[in-house]
């Protein structure tokens, strides 16, 4: 077996005595090639340093543009800062306005409620109240009709008692003899009449 390491310079050596002996052509190829990248690279350069250049001038007019940005806006900065001061001012104020509405409604509504529901409260009282007088009334009108009735029904039998006793006592007065047989009716004549 043939060690790799020793062939490498062997090989190297062939490399250099094959270049030594045609320096021709290849040479002049060599040549053109490095004299092309190096005024490539020159010219990379070149187009590089224009190009810092260029951006250089391009971020001063920026900042000068910036800058006079700033000196224009700084005083509509300022007043928006005093506007935004003034409208925190405003804001607060109208927050403290709404929230002692927003107590008064609430302390009112809470009012409000306990007024209805001790109005509630009275009206259901005074609802008993007149249910109650109600079923007195009621009990003592069923009680004075009975009374009228029962004094109307004495009164109209005491009424028909007495003018049953007349009725009867005409009657009697009235009333034909009885008959005797055999002879003539005599008739029953009244003590006041008879004189």
């Amino acid at each position: 077996m043939i060690d790799p390491t020793a062939l490498f310079p062997a090989a190297l050596d062939s490399a250099i005595a094959v270049t030594r002996a045609q320096p021709g052509w290849l040479w002049t190829v060599e040549g053109t090639v490095a004299v092309i990248i190096a005024v490539l690279l020159i010219g990379l350069l070149g187009a590089i340093a224009l190009l810092i250049w260029r951006l250089s001038r391009a971020f001063e007019r920026i900042v000068d543009a910036v800058e006079r940005f700033r000196t224009d806006i700084l005083p509509v900065t300022e007043r928006a800062a005093s506007i935004a001061e003034h409208l925190e001012e405003a804001a607060s104020s109208v927050k403290d306005s709404v929230e002692g509405v927003t107590d008064t409604i609430n302390t009112a509504n809470e009012a409000l409620r306990d007024a209805v529901a001790t109005a509630d409260a009275r009206f259901r009282e005074f609802d008993a109240i007149v249910r109650v007088a109600r079923d007195e009334a009621e009990d003592a009108v069923v009680g004075a009709a009975s009374v009228i009735r029962g004094v109307r029904g004495g009164a109209s039998a005491f009424r028909q008692r007495g003018a049953s006793r007349r009725a009867e006592d005409e009657d009697v007065r009235e009333a034909p003899a009885p008959r005797r047989r055999g002879g003539p009716r005599a008739r029953h004549q009244r003590s006041g009449d008879a004189e």
